[in-house]
C-alpha cells in the first residue's frame, strides 16, 4: 500500500532473490536485493529498492536529516535540497525522532499548545515530500522504544547495509544546523557517529565558515558546508501564529497546511 508517495507495506523483489529473503521481505514491508539482502522500507522509505540494488563499489550517497519537524517547513526543504545538490546526494532521508522531554518543557513555558504526535508529523512529512523522488521520510526513531539517540540510528541503518565484504551498499551523511555540528563531540558516543559519516552542516548567519571548518579539524569530524538560503522561519514560528490564528501559508507547504487546519494542530 502507498500513502503519501511512501511504500507502507508489501515488497518489491529485486531480481532474482533468494525463496527465504523474498518471503521475510513479504513478512516485513522490505525490499530484497538479488543477493538476499533485505531493506526495511519503515526505515528507508521509498529508497528501499534502489539500496537494495546498491553495491559497495558505488554505495547509495544518502543524506541524514534529523528533527522533531514540528512542523516541518519550507527551510527545512532548502536545506536538504541545496545538501543534496551541493554533495551530489542520491537521496536525504528525514528521521524525526521521538519527541525530546526538553521540547516538551519550551512548550510548556512559552504556553504553547503540543505536541503533534510522532505520527502527524511523520504524516506532516511524507505530505511535504510527496512529489520529490529523491526525498524520503525514515520511521527509524519514532518506532523505536526509549530515548532515540544519533548513534543507535547510525549503527540501525548502517546495518541494515552492510554487505558480506565488509563494504556498505550506502554512504551516510549527516546534515546539521553549524550549532549542532559544533556540539556534536558531546554527544552520545561521539566517536562512533563522527566515524560513521560526512557532516553537512548549514551556515548561519553570523557563523564563520573557516571557524566552524577549524572546530571540525579539531574534533576530526569530516566536515563540508553547506551554501544555503538563511531563511528567518522556524517550527516554534509556525506554531505561533497557528496558536494566535494567523496564517502560515508559504512557511510550509500547501498540503501540511491543510493537514495542519483538519487536524486541529497548535491551536491555543
Amino acid at each position: 500500500m502507498v500513502i503519501n508517495g511512501e511504500e507502507q507495506a508489501g515488497a518489491v523483489v529485486v531480481g532474482a532473490a533468494s525463496e527465504s529473503a523474498a518471503s521475510a521481505a513479504g513478512a516485513s514491508g522490505a525490499v530484497a536485493s538479488a543477493a538476499g539482502a533485505v531493506i526495511d522500507q519503515a526505515k528507508f522509505g521509498r529508497f528501499s529498492e534502489a539500496i537494495a540494488a546498491s553495491e559497495g563499489d558505488r554505495p547509495f550517497r544518502l543524506g541524514l536529516f534529523g528533527g522533531t519537524f514540528d512542523p516541518v517547513h519550507i527551510g527545512h526543504l532548502l536545506l536538504a535540497q541545496f545538501a543534496l545538490e551541493q554533495h551530489q546526494l542520491d537521496g536525504v532521508l528525514f528521521v524525526p525522532c521521538s519527541y525530546p522531554f526538553y521540547k516538551l518543557i519550551q512548550n510548556a513555558a512559552t504556553g504553547q499548545k503540543g505536541p503533534a504526535s510522532a505520527d502527524q508529523r511523520v504524516q506532516m512529512l511524507q505530505l511535504a515530500v510527496q512529489d520529490s523522488a529523491q526525498f524520503a521520510v525514515s520511521r527509524v526513531e519514532v518506532d523505536r522504544e526509549g530515548p532515540s539517540y544519533t548513534v543507535d540510528t547510525v549503527r540501525i541503518l548502517r546495518d541494515a547495509c552492510q554487505l558480506p565484504d565488509g563494504s556498505n551498499r550506502v554512504q551516510l551523511f549527516m546534515i546539521l544546523g553549524a550549532d549542532a555540528m559544533i556540539d556534536l563531540p558531546n554527544w552520545r558516543e561521539a566517536k562512533t557517529v563522527i566515524d560513521a559519516v560526512t557532516v553537512l552542516f548549514a551556515e548561519r548567519p553570523g557563523s564563520e565558515r573557516d571557524a566552524l571548518l577549524r572546530v571540525a579539524q579539531a574534533e576530526s569530524i569530516d566536515a563540508l558546508p553547506v551554501e544555503a538560503v538563511q531563511l528567518d522561519v522556524s517550527s516554534t514560528a509556525i506554531r505561533a501564529r497557528v496558536a494566535s490564528a494567523l496564517p502560515i501559508n508559504h512557511l510550509t507547504p500547501e498540503s501540511v497546511v491543510s493537514y495542519i487546519d483538519e487536524h486541529g494542530l497548535y491551536r491555543g
